[in-house]
């Protein structure tokens, strides 16, 4: 059947996580407990000092995160070095001129979602990195997954994104519900990775993203050019709309 794209409203998570229910607007529910590393409603699009983080299941006791790895974690391997340091760019500058806490995931291979058993205490292990810098906040963050699959024998779309409750409810009249939706169909479209690259195909979706929180208010992705310069602060937006 394939990966749809979904839509995931997850309710009273709270700290305990995903004890959620999926519904999927594209005749498929997705499997409860998908979403990802923030808690309360969550908004997606589908159905990296190294140091052994603590072990919450048996599955971790061989999980590191590398000890460049900051807002990144890619262990996945999907994204160069110059792709990970254009997304960090983009935090950090999102993070200098607004409370929005963006963070990118790549599982390592087989330690996807689609690993039911193991999944959740990988999410455990990423939480538990991000949550040691003093910057984090789950209120006000945003997480993109990356995380390639096959279904059927095909590629699916490999990117998700899961907001914060506070967030969603932030963004409600700014940021219409379906643009992080767009954005996964757009840039995890199979056939628009085939033509640019896995990782440039990430970038663009985290940049999209970034720019449309820093600008504050997006109904549909934003052209790439204007996506990169609002991201990486060489354009300048109005500092009413970023609060």
């Amino acid at each position: 059947m394939g990966f749809k794209i979904c839509v995931l409203v997850v309710s009273a998570c709270a700290q305990s996580y995903w004890n959620c229910t999926a519904w999927c607007s594209a005749r498929r529910v997705a499997t409860a407990g998908t979403a990802l590393l923030v808690a309360g409603h969550t908004i997606t699009g589908f159905q990296g000092q190294s140091t052994l983080l603590p072990a919450y299941g048996e599955g971790l006791l061989d999980l590191k995160i590398p000890p460049q790895s900051g807002n990144v974690v890619d262990l996945g391997g999907l994204l160069t070095d110059a792709q990970e340091q254009e997304v960090e760019a983009a935090i950090a500058a999102l993070e200098r001129s607004t409370p929005y806490r963006f963070r990118l995931f790549s599982p390592p291979p087989a330690r996807g979602p689609e690993n039911k058993a193991d999944w959740p205490n990988v999410v455990r292990a990423v939480k538990s990195h991000w949550a040691q810098s003093d910057s984090w906040d789950a209120a006000n963050a945003i997480v993109l997954l990356v995380s390639p699959r096959m279904s059927s024998g095909r590629t699916g779309n490999p990117l998700n994104f899961s907001l914060a409750t506070r967030l969603t409810e932030k963004l409600q009249y700014r940021i219409a519900s379906d643009t992080f939706t767009k954005m996964v169909n757009k840039f995890g479209d199979p056939g628009f990775i085939a033509r640019v690259g896995e990782g440039d195909a990430v970038v663009l979706a985290a940049l999209n993203a970034v720019a449309c929180l820093r600008k504050g208010a997006c109904i549909q992705p934003l052209p790439d050019d204007e996506a990169r310069a609002l991201a990486l602060g060489k354009m300048s937006v109005s500092p009413s709309t970023t609060r």
